[in-house]
């Protein structure tokens, strides 16, 4: 099967695994006393991004959610949009390449164990289809600083500086 997805990401066989070691609980002890931190560090790294990339919208879709929702932003969603003059291997590999990690996003029915279940569906989820093709994460988890939060910001706006130079001078080539 052929994809750029990294296989740490990819289930190809079902299984479970209910076990939690002591190790893991005090861990987990941990993180819950901590809840409100890290949750809180999160929204407040997500909302700096949304913030510092509203000048991309054109390119990028931002993550919206209701008032409502309360979002754990373990990583930050974007979704290129059809008007953008460039792919999401292009600004992922930009992103890579300035240590920046990045991550496809993959629908559950893209992953290889669904596909071998129940065939390839993706043809009749056209929102699937597109995130599968155009959406990917950034980082945004609470160990991230505001140096790296605007390394990721500026990153994303010189790729997208270089790209639309490229492209108005008619030497892109997609």
């Amino acid at each position: 099967m052929k994809t750029s997805m990294d296989k740490r990401f990819m289930f190809v066989r079902l299984g479970y695994s209910y076990r939690i070691g002591e190790f893991e609980g005090v861990i987990g002890l941990d993180r819950l006393e901590n809840r409100e931190f890290i949750m809180g560090t999160r929204k407040d790294n997500a909302a700096y991004l949304t913030a510092n990339l509203q000048d991309v919208q054109e390119y990028l879709q931002l993550p919206q959610y209701p008032e409502y929702v309360d979002h754990s932003f373990m990583m930050y969603p974007l979704v290129i949009k059809e008007s953008a003059p460039f792919t999401r291997r292009e600004i992922t590999q930009h992103l890579e390449r300035n240590n920046i990690e990045t991550r496809p996003m993959m629908p559950l029915l893209n992953q290889p164990l669904y596909k071998k279940l129940f065939g390839d569906l993706e043809a009749d989820y056209p929102v699937a289809h597109r995130i599968n093709r155009c959406g990917f994460y950034v980082g945004c988890h609470h160990g991230l600083r505001r140096a790296q939060l605007d390394k990721i910001i500026d990153s994303i706006h010189g790729f997208l500086k270089k790209s639309l130079q490229i492209c108005r001078h008619g030497i892109w080539n997609s």
